[in-house]
């Protein structure tokens, strides 16, 4: 049986300032907003970050959209009660590999989670059930250092695995960054395998530690953002992808019955009375394509879609 990580401790011990001051998680960010840049702030009225840890990645994101409602969801409670501190949101314990939220939210973020999770499949097809219009990604992939297990790693994704996975939930890949070569990984992930080098980046950080990582990033502002062991991956509802759908209200997907056919799912996309039969007949278009992916579909009537 393997060792059940505890994420308090880790909280408390291991982590402390690093998601906040430390250069990769800053260069993330970097990279979150350049991933968000096309996206219309005004379909964006709330944002969840699951695995949101002290928040730092959430109040970046929510400057960029400055309208939408914050929620993070973590299972450490440590690292809710630093979320709290210093961030306006709601924030609540939940295993999104376990259980999904009761609601939807327009933008959800994943960064640097599902390389901790058993069950990184339920975890994205949870994430795809709350998600109405956008998802964020990012993961490690490559080869995975000692020192990462250590802090609850399970795995690190081959290149396409991850993409392949968030293809096979429904989600619409919408661009793909890989980033850190050669500066990041393999070089600082190598060096921090070495001995107890890992340990410099734990706990609270002074001054010094803070000009380190001012340093440290700059250096790996030289990075590759075409190869990398980091991978950040933007998503987008299949929907939401429709010419002339519009961002509020947010399309619904719904199954409003379960038959012995199977369910009947109900897809309401909003638009413009002008628009409708483009709508429409492109939502059919969709549901069928979608379906025909599937390796097990069999040719059935496609239910009516309802436009409002």
């Amino acid at each position: 049986m393997k060792a059940q990580t505890d994420y308090e401790d880790i909280w408390r011990d291991v982590w402390g300032d690093m998601q906040r001051y430390g250069p990769v998680h800053r260069h993330h960010r970097r990279i979150f907003h350049e991933m968000l840049r096309d996206v219309d702030a005004s379909g964006i009225g709330s944002i969840v970050e699951f695995g949101c840890g002290e928040a730092s990645n959430l109040v970046s994101v929510g400057q960029r959209f400055p309208n939408a409602e914050l929620y993070g969801f973590d299972i450490s409670e440590t690292a809710l009660q630093r979320a709290r501190s210093h961030v306006k949101g709601r924030f609540s314990l939940l295993d999104i590999q376990k259980e999904a939220p009761n609601r939807r939210f327009d933008l959800s973020i994943c960064s640097d989670v599902l390389e901790h999770l058993e069950d990184d499949v339920a975890a994205i097809e949870h994430i795809h059930e709350v998600t109405n219009r956008y998802a964020l990604i990012s993961t490690l992939q490559g080869r995975m250092r000692a020192f990462e297990k250590q802090i609850g790693h399970l795995r690190n994704y081959k290149r396409g695995e991850l993409q392949r996975l968030l293809a096979s939930a429904g989600f619409e890949i919408a661009k793909v960054i890989e980033w850190g070569f050669p500066l990041y990984s393999p070089l600082y992930r190598d060096f921090l395998a070495i001995g107890s080098a890992e340990e410099l980046t734990r706990g609270d950080y002074g001054p010094l530690k803070k000009t380190l990582c001012n340093l440290l990033y700059g250096v790996f502002s030289l990075n590759s953002h075409t190869h990398g062991d980091a991978i950040f991956v933007l998503l987008k509802k299949r929907v939401a992808t429709i010419p002339n759908v519009l961002a509020t209200p947010a399309p619904e997907v719904d199954i409003l019955q379960f038959t012995a056919a199977g369910p009947l799912l109900c897809v309401r996309p909003f638009c413009r009375n002008d628009d409708y039969n483009q709508v429409y007949f492109d939502t059919n278009r969709m549901i069928h394509e979608a379906f025909a992916e599937a390796p097990d579909f069999v040719q059935r009537d496609v239910s009516r879609v309802h436009l409002r």
